[in-house]
């Protein structure tokens, strides 16, 4: 799992200010789970998610190990007036002594054996599990398989393990916005295998 740094959260927060991936995923989660509850955004990030899920439920916990990244969120829901979202600095995957949650939200974010794990231990209700649902990098001329779970597998592992789901996919636009030419550039180099040795240049 890539590490938050001051780059990688500079292209996301340009991101999430400028589409909207985050309010288009909440609207499918607000299907699933009551208004009343409790829910757990795991892994939260810079927690554009968790102010969109704040608008549909009681309350809404954010957990994430990199301040950097919380920070930005506390900013954000400070600025929106935004109350019912309690931030919480924890290794989502350690974390001991909380109380379960209503359901619990891991987008792009886990796993499958880690959620399974956790969400017995943390969860009352349903995890909701968002998933990529391609199997290749974007970022490379070549076809290099991603590392985790895609959906395709998430899937396929449930269904063998005998354990109830629902699924549904959806398309989200997750446009990234640019500067100029060359911060298109370090994105994508910033964004691609570390086993690529493809050259990126501006051509």
């Amino acid at each position: 799992m890539r590490q938050w740094t001051d780059e990688s959260i500079r292209y996301r927060k340009a991101a999430a200010e400028t589409g909207l991936m985050e309010q288009t995923i909440a609207r499918h989660i607000t299907t699933y789970i009551s208004r009343e509850s409790h829910v757990c955004d795991a892994g939260c990030g810079l927690g554009y998610l968790s102010l969109e899920l704040a608008s549909g439920f009681r309350l809404v916990t954010a957990v994430d190990i990199c301040q950097p990244a919380l920070d930005v969120l506390i900013a954000a829901k400070e600025k929106r007036g935004v109350e019912n979202i309690r931030v919480v600095r924890e290794d989502f995957f350690s974390m001991q002594g909380h109380q379960p949650y209503d359901a619990i939200v891991f987008c792009n974010f886990g796993s499958l054996e880690e959620i399974l794990v956790s969400s017995k231990r943390l969860c009352r209700g349903k995890a909701i599990i968002i998933k990529k649902n391609y199997d290749y990098h974007r970022f490379t001329l070549t076809k290099i398989p991603r590392r985790g779970n895609s959906f395709k597998l998430t899937v396929a592992k449930l269904r063998t393990m005998g354990i109830p789901y629902e699924q549904e996919t959806f398309t989200v636009e997750t446009g990234q916005p640019f500067s100029d030419l060359q911060d298109a550039i370090k994105y994508i180099r910033m964004n691609r295998p570390d086993s690529c040795a493809e050259e990126i240049t501006a051509d």
